[in-house]
């Protein structure tokens, strides 16, 4: 894990930037910066307990500096909208107007849209869990129609959380923020970009490794469900074929390659259902050609 960035000193991070980046880009950004100072003022990061919570503003930080960096992507709307995509998350909706007024004004109508795309709308606070799925449905639909930097912007923002929540090691939040990355932002990535995708990746299987010892990745390389990751042992997915796997209930989902003979699926349905306490009474099998491998994240095979 020691390739992972997890700088929690804003200073550091702006130095970076500083020193990194054209002057007249900075010139841009500093104001941008001025505003995520003052939106997130008071605000802290999680972080483990025994750690003291960083503030807010790091993470947007972190956010350009992983797209400018890491990526190389240093055009100046995108990096401005990366230190400001946060800006009305929590926002009291009293307030929301004034800050969406404020920073329309300071960096202008394209920067400002973009933070607006990508700032989810509100749910309230008791919600079903069908409310919260339409919800980023509708928001994810919205970020693959639009421009390709603003969905750069959520890439490299899920990236930092990923990592950010890897360190933390809160197994819940990791399962949570794991299993919204694989059911939406890899699939938004593979239609953006090669290097974003494979960051969120890369995330996904150093935090599996860090928080459980073992990644939820097998032969074909395609992640698994991580709350589904644990119910078969590795050997076994290998030698059955077996390319995605998600935990619905009592119910275990599992994609296997349709080449499979019917014989073959028989087989890996007895030995599945005898695996002693396993956390499923069911067991259904998907025949899944090689050319549906390619969209198997558009239909959530493997994530919720």
């Amino acid at each position: 894990m020691s390739d992972i960035r997890i700088t929690n000193s804003p200073d550091e991070a702006w130095e970076w930037l500083e020193t990194h980046l054209p002057h007249e880009t900075m010139a841009f950004l500093a104001p941008a910066y001025m505003l995520a100072k003052k939106f997130h003022q008071g605000k802290t990061r999680f972080c483990k307990p025994e750690a003291e919570p960083p503030p807010y503003v790091v993470h947007p930080l972190r956010v350009a500096r992983i797209m400018a960096e890491e990526w190389g992507y240093t055009e100046p709307n995108a990096l401005a909208t990366a230190l400001l995509h946060d800006s009305f998350d929590d926002t009291l909706i009293t307030e929301r107007s004034e800050a969406e007024n404020e920073l329309r004004g300071v960096m202008g109508s394209e920067v400002f849209e973009a933070v607006h795309l990508l700032t989810k709308p509100y749910l309230p606070i008791t919600h079903l869990t069908d409310i919260r799925f339409e919800r980023d449905a509708r928001y994810f639909k919205v970020l693959f129609e639009a421009q390709k930097w603003v969905r750069v912007v959520k890439l490299a923002d899920r990236t930092d959380n990923l990592r950010d929540a890897a360190q933390w090691g809160e197994i819940d939040i990791w399962e949570r923020y794991s299993r919204d990355t694989i059911g939406w932002h890899l699939y938004l990535a593979r239609n953006t970009s090669p290097i974003a995708e494979i960051a969120l990746f890369k995330a996904l299987i150093d935090g599996e490794r860090l928080l459980r010892g073992r990644a939820p990745v097998w032969a074909d390389g395609r992640l698994i469900d991580p709350l589904a990751a644990n119910l078969i042992p590795e050997k076994m997915a290998r030698e059955y074929g077996i390319v995605g796997m998600a935990l619905q209930g009592d119910i275990l989902v599992i994609g296997i390659r349709r080449r499979t003979t019917l014989n073959h699926q028989d087989s890996v349905k007895e030995a599945l259902l005898n695996i002693g306490d396993a956390a499923y009474t069911q067991l259904h099998l998907l025949g899944i050609s090689e050319e549906a491998l390619q969209d198997a994240h558009s239909a959530r095979l493997f994530g919720s």
